[in-house]
């Protein structure tokens, strides 16, 4: 799955649970360079096989259900929104390991 079918899975999921005053999610994607390396990485899954493990849930319901956690936990959430934009505007309170 590429990076522009994972957004669009999300954007899908959020058209279905919380649908937009106006149009749909997707149209907030825009497409970034990504890295060759990046955008490799999901498709090799041998790493797993070696260790016996398996996914269970699909790359794309496995997005669903994280929409779908998000959605119904607001209070998680919103502590979770706040503490990171505390630290996105005070960088210099995030220990820094050298």
């Amino acid at each position: 799955m590429s990076n522009f079918e994972a957004a669009d899975v999300i954007c899908e999921s959020l058209n279905e649970a919380l649908p937009p005053p106006v149009g749909r999610y997707q149209a907030l994607i825009e497409e970034v360079a990504t890295s060759p390396v990046a955008s490799d990485i999901s498709k090799d899954e041998s790493t797993l096989t070696v260790l016996g493990l398996q996914n269970k849930t699909s790359l794309g319901e496995g997005l669903k259900e994280t929409v779908s956690w998000y959605l119904n936990n607001p209070r998680w959430y919103n502590q979770s929104r706040t503490r990171f934009f505390y630290l996105w505007q005070n960088p210099e309170t995030v220990l820094k390991i050298a």
